[in-house]
């Protein structure tokens, strides 16, 4: 019998994640390739507000999709990652968020480590 709770990680490609605010409200995206301990690249599709999905109106055609790519490279120090993401003029506001962002994981990450 295999376990339920073991999670073939390649098999998160295709699969519909969502990142939400707490008020329910975010972006609706999917895994569009997962090498394990290598690359992760999400395809975001759309957005979620009051509850619906839009992935077709005008608007979200505009940008859609974009993608967030993560690469993983063992250097002597430790792991690299590298952070490529398509953005518009409506997104720079985000490139002030990943330095906090970044930092945050970089703190989980060597928490879990030591």
């Amino acid at each position: 019998m295999s376990n339920p709770r073991k999670l073939d990680r390649r098999s998160l490609e295709g699969r519909r994640i969502r990142f939400l605010t707490p008020s329910g409200e975010g972006v609706i995206s999917e895994i569009a390739e997962n090498r394990p301990n290598e690359f992760i690249s999400i395809r975001h599709l759309g957005y979620i507000a009051d509850g619906v999905e839009d992935t077709g109106s005008e608007a979200i055609r505009a940008w859609a999709p974009a993608y967030e790519n993560y690469t993983f490279t063992a250097t002597p120090q430790g792991t690299r990652l590298t952070v490529d993401q398509d953005m518009t003029d409506e997104f720079e506001s985000m490139v002030e968020t990943w330095p906090k962002a970044l930092g945050a994981l970089k703190a989980l990450c060597e928490k879990r480590v030591r």
